[in-house]
């Protein structure tokens, strides 16, 4: 299943719903399961769904203009790292639907995982490698933002969601990128 929002008025969000049956491959991702491990395949495979659902958008009567992302945990994670690695493509250009832009229109990524460089540093700590750490020395790791994740002020608005109190996905993460999308100009709300 597919979630499409309309966001045509500021009272309310109404969603279409697109049997999976439907969409074909363009939506194989939408389950994000696992950790972060291999995360590059996740960016290529989130780019090509992005194209696919703009370049089919009036066969699926959806707006090409409205289409977001929206995960939870390491699939909050793919929605900050599809919504900041937008600009250049991972994967040739193999049809007509690739000649679309893969940039969310919107972001939803609730409790979001490693998007501070200190949760990037502890997992570097403990031999998963998941990221290369690089940032300068006078960077505040508590709150400084994971550099794989690169806003801009090209990234889409966006909206987060956290528990102060959640022990498993820290609350750092989403305050890192919430601090980066205000200083970057991006409307983000929490």
């Amino acid at each position: 299943m597919c979630v499409s929002p309309d966001l045509s008025s500021d009272e309310s969000l109404s969603c279409s719903i697109l049997p999976l049956e439907d969409c074909d491959e363009a939506f194989d991702l939408i389950r994000n399961r696992g950790h972060i491990r291999n995360h590059r395949w996740r960016w290529k495979n989130a780019q090509r769904t992005m194209d696919l659902m703009r370049f089919h958008a009036a066969e699926w009567h959806i707006d090409p203009h409205k289409i977001g992302v929206l995960g939870f945990s390491a699939g909050g994670h793919l929605s900050a790292a599809i919504s900041t690695h937008f600009a250049k493509r991972l994967c040739p250009v193999v049809d007509a639907a690739d000649k679309e832009s893969c940039r969310p229109d919107f972001a939803v990524a609730i409790y979001p995982v490693h998007l501070s460089i200190a949760v990037a540093e502890w997992d570097a700590k403990q031999g998963t490698k998941k990221f290369v750490v690089r940032h300068p020395a006078t960077a505040g790791k508590d709150f400084g933002l994971n550099p794989d994740v690169p806003v801009t002020s090209q990234t889409p608005p966006t909206f987060l969601l956290q528990a102060e109190d959640d022990h498993v996905d820290n609350v750092g993460d989403s305050l890192a990128y919430y601090i980066a999308l205000n200083k970057a100009g991006v409307p983000v709300e929490t």
